[in-house]
């Protein structure tokens, strides 16, 4: 019975193995980024329509919700219960990013292995890093810029008076930073920076809000530089910029370091350089 049982083992290892495996080939066909066209998808506000389609192509018994019910309870009551549903998917969709990003904060800090790094910019380009940090009555606005080899070309840190939203003041560090580098004769420019509600309000905002309005601003000054791209990185790594937005609100003006890093930043720098090599 062993032999049998070997010899039924070895039929079907020589059936469903292959020696000559073409793994590696089809995982580099598989695209690891994303293009524009998902990038926008991703970003865009989510639609009415969307919500009660994916309602609608429930089976009506399955997959009751945690408070018991089925699809089948919101298909017949979609009219008094839709429009509650479908601000909640787009609460969730708007903010629900927030609490996945401390859970993968919290364990790339405890040594996990975590795809959330920064990464230098391809050859010819520059990364410029965005964040602010919002107080009662005044916000802190700070940027940084490297290279493609990871190496620190400048950084800056503004104290901006006035009440903003925390979306009004990432727009406006993201002004402010364009408008820098654009003096300073950068033209090819990743723009990273971990909020996904202000990319989106440059994408496809209007300028009906005060947040429009100053996307709009950034939108004007892409469009008198040669090539700028924007990307929504998680906060671990955007550790950089962050330290100069926190600094930059327990001082007035701006500051501005070039060639040489301030020393509250040289530890991110190093270990940036270190998840890059």
């Amino acid at each position: 019975m062993t032999e049998l049982g070997r010899i039924i083992n070895d039929y079907f290892n020589n059936i469903f193995s292959s020696v000559h495996s073409n793994e590696n080939f089809l995982f580099h066909c598989v695209p690891r980024k994303l293009d524009e066209f998902h990038n926008v998808e991703l970003l865009r506000p989510i639609r009415g329509e969307e919500v009660k389609a994916a309602i609608f192509s429930m089976y009506p018994d399955k997959a009751p919700g945690p408070d018991g019910m089925s699809p089948r309870f919101f298909q017949h009551f979609w009219d008094v219960v839709g429009p509650d549903f479908i601000k909640f998917c787009a609460d969730a969709f708007q903010s629900g990013w927030e609490q996945a990003q401390q859970t993968a904060i919290a364990l790339a800090n405890q040594g996990s292995t975590c795809t959330s790094l920064w990464r230098r910019p391809l050859q010819g380009r520059v990364k410029l890093n965005v964040d602010a940090a919002v107080r009662d009555y005044h916000c802190g606005l700070g940027w940084i810029l490297r290279n493609e080899e990871g190496v620190f070309v400048a950084g800056a840190a503004k104290s901006w008076r006035g009440k903003l939203s925390p979306l009004e003041a990432e727009l406006v560090g993201i002004r402010e930073a364009l408008s820098w580098v654009k003096e300073q004769g950068w033209e090819r420019v990743d723009v990273e920076l971990d909020a996904a509600r202000a990319i989106a309000e440059i994408k496809n905002g209007s300028c009906i809000s005060s947040a429009g309005v100053i996307a709009e601003d950034v939108r004007d000054l892409c469009s008198r530089m040669m090539d700028i791209s924007f990307c929504f990185i998680r906060r671990s790594a955007n550790r950089a910029a962050h330290g100069f937005a926190q600094v930059a609100c327990s001082m007035s003006g701006c500051r501005i370091w070039i060639g040489d890093p301030p020393n509250f930043i040289t530890h991110v720098l190093n270990s940036d350089l270190i998840t890059i090599n």
